[in-house]
């Protein structure tokens, strides 16, 4: 078997065009991976930051897909709850699943993250800041980003009376 190689350039950023399919697909994404309640006025407004040009808070969200969005991740340029030093943060990285197998749409769109990440003139310089909220569906999405961006700088736990419940019905 062949494997091809990831490709930033096979990601497109999106446009407000892609908005309503690109709210199909998070909501496709929430209902396999999402814990609690999945607010659109919330994923919206976070497209918004993509989609607005010149934003103090700026959003950069690629999509892949030749006659749909197969796939899409969004970052956002945000600094750590202790400091002012911005990142790159991920909110969102989803290929539907009738995408997953026969594409490396997963693959590049990491490698557009990464890509993001480099020094300008490529990219914008600022650190990448990637993660998954893992159950049992997740576990090929871990592997993958254990194979793309190495080993993990943190785990998350989700703790309360229904989390265990909840991330399990996901």
């Amino acid at each position: 078997m062949i494997t091809m190689e990831a490709d930033a350039t096979r990601v497109r950023v999106a446009t407000r065009r892609d908005e309503d399919e690109l709210m199909a697909l998070c909501r496709r994404h929430h209902a396999e991976s999402g814990v609690g309640d999945l607010n659109e006025d919330k994923v919206r407004s976070i497209m918004n930051r993509a989609f607005t040009p010149g934003r103090n808070d700026p959003g950069i969200i690629g999509v892949v897909g030749k006659s749909c969005i197969e796939g899409s991740i969004c970052v956002v340029v945000e600094p750590m709850w202790y400091g002012d030093t911005p990142f790159l943060q991920e909110v969102w990285n989803f290929v539907a699943p009738e995408w997953r197998k026969a594409t490396t749409n997963a693959k590049d769109l990491i490698a557009f993250a990464k890509r993001l990440a480099e020094p300008p003139p490529i990219g914008t310089g600022l650190k990448l800041w990637m993660g998954i909220t893992s159950n049992h569906r997740t576990e090929a999405k871990m592997r993958l980003y254990r194979r793309q961006l190495g080993e993990p700088v943190g785990v998350t736990w989700l703790c309360g009376s229904t989390a265990d419940a909840d991330m399990r019905a996901n």
